[in-house]
C-alpha cells in the first residue's frame, strides 16, 4: 500500500507542482512543504518498512527534502523582501543562507560521523 501512496507523493512533487505559474514560485516551495511535511507524519507514524534501519533512512531522507524546500522558500522570501536591498538585509541573508547550508551540510556529515564512531 505504501507503494501507491510514495508514487502518488512523487507525481504530486514533480508533475502537479509545474502546473503553477511561474510567478507563483513560493506557493509551489509551500505547497510543497506542505506535501513532505504530511509525508513524514504519515511515515513517522505508520513506519510502512519491516526493517527499521528503512524507515529511518526514509525518514532522514524526507526531513532533508523539508529542509531544502524549507530553505528555498527563505531565500525566496528574502530575495522578494523590500528591505533585501538595505545593508543590514544584506547581512542578515548572508547570516541565514550560512546557518541554512551549515544545517543542510549536517544530514550529510552527521551519518558519517556516526559510522566513524561506531568503528
Amino acid at each position: 500500500y505504501f507503494d501507491l501512496i510514495e508514487v502518488g507523493r512523487k507525481l504530486t512533487m514533480t508533475s502537479l507542482l509545474a502546473f503553477y505559474p511561474s510567478a507563483y514560485s513560493s506557493n509551489q516551495l509551500g505547497v510543497g512543504l506542505l506535501l513532505m511535511v504530511l509525508s513524514l507524519a504519515f511515515l513517522v507514524s505508520a513506519r510502512p518498512y519491516y526493517h527499521d534501519a528503512l524507515n529511518d533512512m526514509q525518514i532522514v531522507s524526507y526531513m532533508l527534502q523539508c529542509v531544502i524546500l524549507l530553505y528555498g522558500l527563505t531565500i525566496f522570501v528574502s530575495a522578494s523582501a523590500a528591505d533585501s536591498f538595505s545593508a543590514d538585509g544584506a547581512r542578515a541573508n548572508t547570516a541565514t543562507s550560512v546557518a541554512l547550508s551549515v544545517f543542510c551540510s549536517m544530514f550529510f556529515v552527521l551519518p558519517l560521523v556516526y559510522l566513524f564512531w561506531q568503528s
